[in-house]
């Protein structure tokens, strides 16, 4: 019987505008994962598209502290340990707004 840990699953990143160049201009990217966890999901998302690894810190996978990540329209806060995602989640990267 296989565990979460040992099924491959697909995920959903929506890219914002100011992002797109490093994503090919997609909008969305569907991607594979075969570990289901935020981390992994990341490492496949800038394998992918390797210009979206400097908002990253490639060894944590956390977001720059620009960035926000949404996981199913809740933000994520902690990236300390394997945050487990699902078949079909979608995860989101809000960038800051500066202006005023």
């Amino acid at each position: 019987m296989m565990t979460d840990t040992e099924r491959t699953i697909r995920v959903v990143w929506i890219i914002p505008a100011m992002l797109r160049t490093a994503s090919d201009g997609n909008s969305e990217v569907a991607i594979a994962v075969q570990n289901p966890s935020y981390q992994e999901a990341v490492k496949q998302l800038i394998t992918l598209y390797p210009g979206i690894a400097e908002h990253f810190d490639v060894e944590t996978f956390r977001p720059r502290s620009y960035i926000s990540i949404f996981h199913n329209d809740e933000q994520l806060v902690d990236f300390s340990t394997g945050t487990p995602i699902r078949d079909r989640d979608e995860l989101l990267i809000v960038p800051a707004l500066a202006g005023g």
